[in-house]
């Protein structure tokens, strides 16, 4: 796989996560987190929806629905917080990051001390190249427009 991060290192990253003491006893989160990496790295981005990881995920059953059961919202809430204690504690020095941005299911994978974070293409869109991960848009974009605020704040107090 292109960019720097390859489906194995991905994958081995996940196992370490799934079997550190961290997340020994947190088996939904670690469910979860299994969960929404496979089918990311399996290109099934339709089923990173609430209901689906409600339902497959967490066995919350064909009835599931998401509007009266906060699971799937709880759960990643708590997964991004103890994502957060293991790359503080056991994962301090892991190469590969798997994260998932507020608001997200589907995870983002960045290597430790860099830059750019990466996310698996959907398959409209790896149509083009199936063969990259690509850059986070969601962060790249409010970059910019602080980035133009503050030239412009700045272009204004010099003249």
């Amino acid at each position: 796989m292109g960019c720097g991060i390859s489906v194995e290192e991905i994958r081995s990253a996940l196992s370490k996560i799934l079997s550190s003491r961290t997340f020994k006893s947190a088996r939904g989160q670690s469910k979860f987190l299994a969960y929404v990496v496979t089918q990311s790295l399996d290109g099934r981005f339709e089923l990173i929806k609430e209901y689906w990881v409600g339902r497959e995920a967490l066995g919350r059953g064909d009835s599931f629905d998401p509007r009266r059961d906060p699971i799937v919202r709880t759960q990643a809430r708590k997964l991004r917080l103890r994502l957060a204690k293991y790359y503080q504690t056991e994962g301090a020095y892991d190469q590969i990051l798997i994260e998932f941005p507020k608001g997200s299911y589907v995870p983002v994978y960045q290597r430790a001390h860099s830059e750019a974070s990466v996310q698996m293409l959907p398959a409209s869109v790896a149509a083009k190249d199936t063969s990259c991960l690509r850059s986070s848009a969601s962060i790249v974009i409010p970059i910019c427009v602080v980035g133009a605020a503050l030239a412009l704040a700045i272009y204004r107090l010099l003249n």
